[in-house]
């Protein structure tokens, strides 16, 4: 909990007693959360990508 300094032991407790008490849908939302995150990072171009793609110009 030395991470968590800002939180009481009653507050940890009771997001821990929350996360329990809906487990099924909390643990559904994080795998469509991570599925989109990585769906993004494969699909979707960062925005400094397209200016680090451009190819040379060259002069004559």
């Amino acid at each position: 909990m030395t991470t968590l300094q800002h939180l009481s032991p009653s507050q940890v407790h009771s997001a821990l007693a929350y996360y329990f008490d809906h487990q099924k849908e909390i643990d559904r939302e994080l795998e469509i959360s991570s599925d989109v995150k990585r769906w993004k990072q494969q699909v979707v171009p960062h925005p400094r990508a397209a200016t680090t793609q451009q190819p040379a110009q060259q002069t004559a």
